[in-house]
């Protein structure tokens, strides 16, 4: 049995997934109450379909509704919902992100599997350090969950902003102490920044293409289980992938999380 060190590009790679699929569950968390309340909203990569000034070309199956700041809208779901729904969907999104951020944390501890392992970590140092930052520009951002929440609730969006910050940071913290070396904790920062960037800015980039189909009501762009089809189809290859790669790490005995960042083979 011999050590050898996880490759850089690998733990860019299954950064990249993970990121993917922790927007996924951001999301799905804000998908899911909406479903559950039987107002069928279809998803884009970063937030629920909607425009915003410009009504959409085919006004059915879409909800007219107002931001904080009464700009005009419509969100794409087939019934208006009430205060109720609307706020714990606000909340869901970062609660799920929370939640999972903490999961990564127990998988890391608890499971023996490498590829879980990385995977779990990779997902909380991950999106702790997302939403630290996002939490850290409260002052210099509007709108978003926290401000519609705030909004809705009649509260200053700090209310939420600031502990939801600070869990976030606890997770990405505990999560980069795990690694045990300052080498092997900007080693894995590195590749966690270089995975998680481009999947980001790309899903950001085309989400507008997205509306836009299925504002047009073009069947690329139809529901699949409340998500537009190419998100879709995006979540499941990220799926897909990680199982894939999870399956080449399978054989990987020993910790891969040791201080010279190797794993046993044999």
């Amino acid at each position: 049995m011999k050590n050898r060190k996880i490759p850089f590009w690998w733990l860019v790679l299954v950064s990249m997934i993970v990121s993917i699929l922790a927007q996924a569950i951001h999301e799905g968390g804000h998908w899911v109450v909406y479903q559950a309340a039987g107002h069928r909203p279809i998803w884009a990569f970063t937030s629920l379909v909607q425009t915003w000034g410009v009504p959409p070309q085919r006004i059915e199956g879409w909800v007219e509704t107002t931001a904080p700041d009464g700009e005009r809208g419509w969100l794409k779901l087939t019934s208006v919902p009430n205060k109720a729904v609307e706020g714990a969907s606000l909340a869901a999104g970062p609660i799920a992100s929370l939640v999972s951020a903490v999961i990564g944390l127990l998988v890391y501890r608890f499971v023996r599997s490498p590829a879980a392992r990385m995977s779990g970590l990779i997902l909380a140092i991950t999106t702790g350090f997302i939403m630290t930052m996002y939490y850290a520009r409260s002052g210099l951002r509007t709108g978003g969950d926290e401000g519609f929440l705030a909004a809705l609730l009649g509260v200053s969006k700090l209310v939420f902003d600031i502990p939801l910050g600070l869990a976030f940071a606890a997770c990405f913290l505990i999560g980069l102490w795990a690694l045990k070396t300052w080498k092997n904790r900007l080693r894995w920062l590195g590749a966690i920044l270089l995975g998680s960037i481009p999947p980001g800015g790309l899903m950001v980039m085309f989400d507008p293409f997205i509306r836009s189909g299925v504002s047009e009501g073009n069947p690329w762009f139809q529901s699949v289980l409340g998500f537009s089809l190419p998100v879709f189809v995006v979540y499941c290859l990220a799926v897909v992938g990680l199982i894939w790669l999870g399956s080449i790490l399978s054989h990987l005995e020993g910790d891969p999380f040791d201080r010279s960042g190797c794993v046993a083979t044999k």
